[in-house]
């Protein structure tokens, strides 16, 4: 897909400052993908919890997250910069697309899945079957020195 100026849209002005949920590929790029009600979607959490050891704050998220017209090198030259970054990435079970009303459902429930997985991993809690969309028997991996 050609993007224009090399740019990605991005969300970054209307949702919250780490949550990025993606668009429909037909919003974005005027695509539309067929059979789509038989496929599967996975959700996926992508969490960058500590830096150094340290949790992560608000004020360092913008360090971590690649947002806006940032440019990409620069950015990752800064990001490899901070020294160890620990990412914490969950996948949630896959879902049915027809198994939801309508596209706008599922983008729903794929953002309260994120989003909820995204809250307890930055909020230090445990993944389990207590939380919404958590994989049951989900645990925080283990943090090799």
């Amino acid at each position: 897909l050609d993007c224009p100026g090399g740019r990605f849209p991005s969300l970054a002005a209307v949702r919250p400052a780490a949550i990025r949920p993606e668009r429909a590929i037909q919003d974005l790029f005027g695509l539309v993908a067929e059979g789509l009600d038989d496929g599967l979607i996975q959700p996926v959490t992508i969490a960058y919890t500590r830096v150094n050891g340290l949790p992560v704050t608000r004020e360092r998220l913008p360090d971590l997250a690649w947002i806006g017209d940032t440019e990409l090198m620069p950015h990752a030259m800064a990001f490899m910069a901070l020294g160890r970054v620990r990412a914490e990435i969950v996948f949630h079970p896959a879902v049915r697309a027809g198994d939801f009303a309508d596209r706008k459902a599922l983008a729903r429930h794929c953002e309260t899945v994120i989003a909820e997985a995204y809250r307890r991993l930055m909020r230090d809690m445990s993944l389990d079957t207590a939380a919404p969309g958590a994989t049951p028997g989900a645990r925080r991996p283990e943090i090799l020195a």
